[in-house]
């Protein structure tokens, strides 16, 4: 019988398929081995029995896909493959024992005689540990060399390595971390390893999405790494390297529980109609004199014609915009132009009937992100400072001294397009700080799975006159899913005012999804007094949804 995953050292070892990687392989075996190079070839020769293996009860799917996928790594040629990584690692290891010099025995000698217990040897490596198998363990456990006997042929192996030089230094194994982890890699890697296997997603095709999320992060480098938000286990649905990871049928059933939009407000549409034939400033002006917000003879509620009455008074606002001598809206300005002129009157004003919440501007900093970071600190003093949230251009959150947050926004003073450095990195961080306060709103409600469905947060992008609004829920597992609505855009003349009532129905929507996701918090803090008596008398026990804190990276 071959040795397959579970009789080999290495991989028994490592039960997990997801932590396989040449790198620790290496490390695993290079001490006792007594030829280096035939670690690579048991390598390859370990990850073809894996894949092939036909024996039922034996290998899990899992683990001979991921010898497949490790395989495929290995075979690939060039700089920067976990081919070319081993040979590196093999060269450094036989240049250091190359240059390490011979034994030398030291003793102190007495009238010609050596002293007993004073003998010494310098420059010699101690020997390789050790561990004595427990005698009620009677599991046959093949030794790496005994690869040394399998028949090639069994395994349809063929050796393709090439002796060529492929580039020079020491490139990271794809599909593994090297061996010096950041912070931030340790303590992914330690969230997943953390994570109830039963309580992942699991997809119609069988696949986990936590675990596809992990092995496309060890196949990244440092620097990808730290600016990718799957480093969270957040799927932007935009993002097109993301996207690859799955197959169509995957990708299809991933986006269809993505919560859908709230209805637009219609009576705002209605009230914005009266502008669709406006071309000139003359046009707009005489309507907003001629007519109202309001339909004739209807008493004002604010429930209803809130948005009617802030739309009227932002398009007023447009208006001495576009008449104003200097042309302000087609001219360059700096980031706290636009948020005082334009994006504060169209957001925080919009914003302002929500009962017991306010926008804080100027540098806020998320208080959920400062919890995650604070949550396992335990003393004062010098190295045990309290770290702060992201700041963030504004913050939309409760009143209290210890508030709740459901949205957060970004402002940029020009739009370079969505590669831009400075977009790509004020989404990165926007989303992160979106991760943190859903969480916290998670905690809030106390995980019950029938409230975490119906939340999620926003987030908005403002650069120059352009709008774009984000949203994030957890609709399964572990993963939250980051949803990107289309780019809006203020007009800087009044021959393009659709653009503006586009910009004031969207932030309508974004207000509709902050009151529904206020509203599902609250109803279940409404509890009747029956629903209390149960809950307190233990009959009642709802199900939990634990999507737990965002690993501990920056």
């Amino acid at each position: 019988m071959s040795p397959h995953a579970k009789k080999l050292r290495y991989f028994k070892s490592h039960p997990f398929p997801e932590d396989w990687s040449l790198s620790e392989y290496l490390n695993y075996r290079h001490r006792p081995a007594p030829a280096p190079r035939r670690l690579l070839d048991g390598w390859k020769k370990s990850l073809l029995l894996i894949a092939n293996c036909t024996t039922p009860s034996c290998c899990s799917l899992e683990q001979r896909e991921r010898a497949q996928d490790l395989l495929r790594r290995y075979e690939e040629k060039g700089k920067g493959s976990d081919r070319q990584y081993g040979k590196s690692w093999l060269a450094q290891k036989t240049s250091k024992a190359a240059t390490t010099p011979p034994p030398i025995n030291i003793g102190v000698m007495y009238q010609g005689s050596s002293v007993t217990g004073c003998q010494t040897t310098i420059n010699q490596e101690p020997p390789p540990q050790t561990t004595n198998k427990p005698s009620g363990d009677t599991t046959s456990v093949y030794s790496d060399n005994d690869l040394d006997t399998i028949n090639d042929s069994d395994l349809e192996y063929k050796d393709s390595e090439s002796e060529e030089d492929e580039g020079e230094g020491t490139p990271t194994p794809s599909g593994g971390l090297s061996e010096d982890l950041s912070p931030a890699q340790i303590a992914f890697v330690d969230r997943y390893k953390g994570m109830d296997r039963a309580s992942q997603w699991v997809l119609r095709s069988g696949r986990t999405v936590e675990s596809i999320i992990y092995k496309a992060c060890l196949a990244l480098d440092a620097d990808s790494f730290a600016n990718s938000l799957l480093q969270s286990f957040v799927i932007d649905t935009s993002n097109e390297d993301t996207r690859k990871l799955f197959t169509d049928p995957e990708w299809e059933e991933i986006q269809s529980l993505i919560l859908p939009l709230p209805k637009s407000d219609r009576v705002l549409l209605d009230s914005l109609k009266r502008f669709f034939k406006v071309k000139s400033t003359s046009d707009l002006r005489d309507i907003l004199r001629k007519t109202d917000y309001l339909p004739e003879g209807v008493a004002f509620d604010q429930d209803i014609h809130f948005n009617s009455e802030w739309a009227d008074v932002v398009i007023r606002m447009m208006l001495i915009q576009f008449e104003a001598p200097g042309e302000p809206l087609r001219a360059s300005h700096l980031e706290d132009w636009y948020s005082s002129y334009l994006w504060s009157p169209i957001f925080d004003h919009c914003l302002l009937d929500l009962p017991g919440m306010t926008v804080e501007r100027k540098e806020s900093t998320c208080r959920a992100t400062g919890i995650r970071k604070n949550r396992l600190r335990t003393k004062i003093g010098r190295g045990n400072r309290l770290k702060i949230g992201r700041r963030l251009d504004a913050i939309i959150r409760t009143v209290e001294d210890d508030p709740y947050e459901y949205g957060a926004m970004e402002v940029a003073r020009t739009f370079n397009g969505v590669t831009s450095s400075k977009w790509l990195g004020d989404f990165f961080k926007l989303a992160k700080a979106l991760r943190d306060m859903l969480f916290r709103l998670h905690e809030l409600i106390d995980h019950d799975e029938a409230v975490v469905k119906k939340l999620q947060v926003v987030g908005v992008f403002n650069a120059g006159l352009s709008f774009q609004l984000i949203r994030m829920s957890h609709p399964k597992g572990f993963v939250c899913l980051l949803n990107a609505e289309k780019m809006q855009q203020v007009p800087n003349s009044v021959q393009e005012l659709v653009k503006l009532f586009k910009v004031l129905m969207n932030v309508a929507l974004m207000k509709q999804i902050i009151k529904d996701c206020r509203a599902a918090v609250d109803e279940y803090h409404n509890k009747t007094e029956e629903d209390v008596y149960n809950e307190l008398l233990g009959e009642t026990e709802s199900s939990k949804m634990k999507l737990g804190w965002a690993a501990d990276t920056p």
